[in-house]
């Protein structure tokens, strides 16, 4: 169970160009129907020219619309959660930056949860190279 956190993931995507997707959950119940997401939040991992939820987006809060370029390649996501911000990263620099007190819907649940990854596409798919994750002390 993780409450305040920082993940780094090593990841690329492969197959048709523009069809990864992927999405790393957070703040999830321990268990929970295969398929569904309740009470935790996505941040989205997908390439896809033509969404609205970009590498980076926290599903239905908070969009980032301009694609990362280069996913093909090997790169580091790092994806910051805390009760004050969640941050994300791509190769050091940032893609989304968002006040949780804030948007329509919840972005941090302070009992926290667990985590898990999406694999959501067929043509394409990301590879992940290196995951590692560390709680973060107030």
């Amino acid at each position: 169970m993780f409450t305040d956190f920082e993940v780094r993931f090593r990841l690329h995507s492969e197959g048709e160009q523009g069809k990864a997707n992927s999405g790393f959950f957070y703040h999830m119940p321990e268990s929970m129907p295969e398929n569904t997401q309740s009470g935790g939040a996505e941040i989205n991992i997908a390439n896809g020219s033509d969404l609205q939820n970009q590498t980076g987006s926290i599903w239905d809060v908070k969009n980032v619309k301009n694609s990362l370029r280069g996913q093909d390649s090997t790169f580091e996501l790092v994806i910051r959660v805390t009760a004050d911000e969640i941050l994300v990263t791509a190769d050091g620099r940032e893609i989304m930056r968002h006040d949780p007190s804030k948007g329509p819907s919840p972005a941090y649940f302070p009992k926290g949860g667990a985590i898990a990854l999406q694999a959501n596409s067929t043509p394409a798919a990301y590879i992940f190279e290196e995951i590692s994750i560390r709680q973060l002390q107030d």
